[in-house]
């Protein structure tokens, strides 16, 4: 038996493929605020950058008076001045 794709599976479910797959889901508030769900480990926590791991990469967060408000196995939340986010940076 074929099992079916992550996309088909997202269609028939009406969600994201992001939702079935093992991406991360980033959601942004703002600038005050973010959360990364589905994320790996820690690399780097100062105040002006975090970086942590995904299955898609690294995921960087960049600004001023970055703080974890947040973790858990399942989500990552960081308030501070967020000035960008991205994905796969190295």
């Amino acid at each position: 038996m074929k099992h079916p794709s992550i996309g088909t599976m997202a269609n028939r479910l009406g969600v994201p493929e992001g939702v079935v797959g093992k991406a991360p889901i980033i959601s942004i508030f703002g600038t005050e605020k973010a959360a990364i769900e589905k994320h790996g480990a820690i690399f780097e926590y100062t105040p002006e950058r975090i970086r942590v791991d995904s299955a898609s990469g690294l995921v960087t967060i960049s600004g001023k008076y970055l703080t974890i408000t947040l973790f858990t196995k399942n989500c990552l939340e960081v308030t501070g001045e967020i000035r960008s986010v991205e994905v796969g940076a190295e």
